[in-house]
């Protein structure tokens, strides 16, 4: 990571160098914000001493509750815009949705039934 005037880091390395990054920037910009709760995460978002604070993110809202954390990192919700609305200002394409069913051999069946399973318990 290279320290200039603007400086852009993922939080696995902004973490490895917060000692000497904490108190460096006057603006810090939290992109994927709804990252900021986990481990690593927090502690780069509280550590840094930036006064001025911007999180960004399309899913504030968290299904483990901790959205909170983002909120005390970097305030309250600015502004939002809903799907439609940013199709309408044409920021995103609308979203086709195509089903294609396919027939599986046994062998890919339960292949595919063992991976569900897993992924549910």
């Amino acid at each position: 990571m290279i320290l200039g005037e603007v400086t852009v880091a993922i939080y696995n390395s902004a973490v490895n160098r917060i000692a000497e990054i904490s108190d460096r920037f006057d603006l810090v910009t939290f992109d994927e914000a709804h990252h900021v709760p986990a481990d690593t995460f927090k502690e780069v978002a509280f550590r840094l001493r930036a006064p001025f604070r911007l999180a960004l993110s399309a899913t504030p809202r968290r299904s483990d509750n901790n959205e909170h954390l983002i909120f005390l990192s970097a305030g309250d919700i600015v502004y939002q815009a809903d799907y439609r609305d940013m199709i309408e200002a044409k920021l995103v394409v609308p979203v086709r949705h195509f089903r294609i069913y396919v027939d599986l051999t046994p062998e890919e069946r339960r292949s595919y039934e063992r991976l569900v399973i897993t992924r549910l318990s």
